[in-house]
């Protein structure tokens, strides 16, 4: 949406043009960054901590995130052992899933984001649960279809969860969904501890 001339003050044009100058920079020097690291890099599994690799999935997404109507609340386990993973595929997950939750919440509204550890199973679990719109279940067999979307042609289109499945499959982890239409969404994510 457009800002009208009058409908802001000077002081205010001025702060708002500093911080799309900024973001944008922040943006061009993301998009040289990833352009580096995916020509110059092999995808490598190796130790990774997963508390971090979430903070840098919502670290790229804050631009969008910090202007919308969500906020993210963050429980993060701190006892969190190293897991074996390619780290930036398993952030491109997150990234996708935060984005989706944005898309889903349309008036005001949270998404959690929460990290356990459990010890018995060596099994380490990200819970990721939005007070968006949910999504009807009919379509619950269907979202990790390429291209499909219920969002319409406005918003992103519906490939971030099936390239999310296919990450997920390739770290031979789980991903399941439960939702309730118009009180939200959980994805569940649980990644074995190899040792």
């Amino acid at each position: 949406m457009l800002l009208k001339e009058d409908s802001i003050n000077s002081n205010d044009k001025s702060e708002l043009l500093r911080i799309i100058i900024e973001d944008g920079d922040k943006g061009v020097a993301l998009l040289r960054r990833l352009s580096r690291f995916s020509r110059n890099r092999e995808p490598k599994f190796e130790p990774a901590d997963i508390n971090a690799i979430i903070e840098d999935a919502i670290g790229l997404t804050w631009p969008v995130v910090r202007y919308s109507k969500m906020t993210i609340e963050k429980i993060f386990d701190s006892d969190m052992p190293s897991i074996i993973a390619i780290k930036d595929q398993l952030q491109e997950v997150f990234v996708a899933m935060i984005l989706n939750a944005l898309d889903a919440i349309v008036e005001k509204g949270t998404l959690k984001i929460q990290t356990n550890y459990y010890k018995e199973e060596n099994t380490i679990e990200i819970l990721l649960s939005d007070t968006g719109v949910g999504i009807k279940s009919e379509y619950l067999n269907k979202i990790e279809d390429p291209f499909f979307t219920t969002k319409g042609q406005q918003k992103r289109l519906g490939i971030g969860l099936a390239i999310s499945r296919e990450i997920i499959l390739k770290h031979k982890v789980s991903l399941k969904v439960k939702s309730v239409q118009g009180k939200g969404t959980a994805f569940t994510v649980r990644l074995p501890v190899k040792e």
